[in-house]
């Protein structure tokens, strides 16, 4: 039988010009970086802000990913592969769960061998700081970029930028085919348009299930990272936007709706709706991590999720916009839920299922299901209750 590699997170925690390392209580035994397995359902993101909070008492912020680390042999209990991040923290420093004992010591003063291959780790750490700090600003806005910044400020022709944005595939041919698709199909009026959109755009996008409806002048960009199922009506105006490196794309189920102008856009993160969900007219859905929402869940209009954009703003000498993300794990609805108009819902929450939340509402922290909350921030006003008979 398989036996496929088994996800894992590991954290290096900065804290002034230390880092945190923890003391393992269960084998292998040793000094190690903060981190653990995924669970199911989890981000690697979720999965390194809850390790650590476990682990050392510690919330992260400032969470970026560093590297990935997936040599067969560098865990000798089974293959792991390891989403290794860079993080900031608040809080006291404690040991917990699975750590006899935690401490701070500079990386480049550590002493001893560390388990698995965290002093590797540390070593790719230490060389990629110090290339940081020699290189002074133009490498942190090269390493902190968003996607289509990263696109747009490098060096390459017009026609490159356009194909990383657009198409997401290099090659004639894949630009040639998003081309004439979209050029030719996504404004031809009437029912002809419909039924062109449908036969052609299942030849751009990854899925394309029965009975799906495209309106004029959708825009969709990295098509290749786009699954729809049966049913689904994506409305005229509609944005579409799966780019990056990385990630998986945009999922949408079966018997949605996504309303005319609304933009489901990934910067490197996932979106994935699940079936029976509906996105009215002008919602914006960015993600920088994972938007999910559960089946028959209801938005209203104008809506505004985002799973990210939160930037450090320490430095006085490096623009914001180019200072780390700070991502929270991104944002869950877990079904049934219902937003009100123009509900904003920031990076980090989770609502739970059968939640309604009023119109113009912010919802910043988790909320548990079967609630009504309203305001800024959104705090449960009532609790859903079963009728009888």
């Amino acid at each position: 039988m398989n036996r496929n590699p088994v996800p894992t997170v590991d954290v290096i925690i900065e804290i002034g010009d230390a880092i945190v390392l923890v003391h393992r209580r269960h084998p292998p035994p040793g000094w190690a970086l903060p981190g653990g397995f995924i669970d199911s359902g989890e981000s690697a993101e979720a999965a390194a802000q809850r390790e650590a909070l476990e682990e050392t008492g510690l919330e992260l912020r400032d969470l970026r990913q560093f590297r990935v680390y997936s040599a067969p042999d560098r865990d000798p209990r089974q293959h792991t592969i390891s989403t290794v991040f860079i993080a900031r923290a608040e809080g006291t420093l404690r040991a917990g769960d699975d750590a006899a004992d935690v401490r701070l010591v500079k990386a480049d003063e550590i002493g001893e061998t560390l388990a698995f291959d965290h002093s590797r780790i540390v070593a790719d750490y230490l060389l990629w700081n110090k290339g940081a700090r020699a290189g002074g600003d133009a490498v942190m806005l090269e390493e902190r970029k968003t996607s289509i910044q990263g696109h747009l400020l490098k060096k390459g022709s017009a026609f490159g930028k356009y194909r990383d944005i657009f198409v997401g595939k290099r090659g004639w041919l894949a630009f040639a085919k998003y081309e004439s698709i979209t050029v030719l199909f996504s404004a031809f009026p009437g029912a002809a348009g419909f039924f062109l959109r449908k036969l052609f755009f299942r030849r751009l996008l990854k899925k394309v299930g029965r009975g799906v409806v495209f309106g004029r002048y959708v825009t969709i960009r990295h098509p290749h990272k786009i699954e729809i199922g049966d049913h689904t009506f994506i409305d005229d105006f509609a944005v579409l936007d799966a780019k990056g490196e990385g990630n998986r794309g945009i999922s949408i189920g079966a018997n949605c709706f996504i309303g005319r102008g609304s933009v489901l856009s990934c910067k490197e993160g996932d979106i994935r709706l699940g079936d029976y969900v509906s996105i009215s007219n002008q919602c914006s859905l960015l993600s920088e991590s994972q938007i999910v929402i559960g089946p028959c869940s209801y938005l209203a209009g104008h809506c505004y999720l985002v799973a990210g954009g939160n930037h450090k703003y320490d430095r006085l000498d490096v623009p914001i916009m180019f200072q780390d993300a700070d991502n929270k794990g991104g944002i869950v609805l877990a079904g049934n839920n219902w937003l009100g108009a123009g509900v904003q819902v920031l990076d980090g929450t989770t609502i739970g299922s059968g939640t309604i939340v009023g119109a113009g509402s912010t919802v910043y922290k988790k909320l548990d299901p079967n609630v009504i909350a309203a305001g800024v921030p959104a705090i449960v006003t009532k609790r859903r209750a079963e009728k009888s008979g």
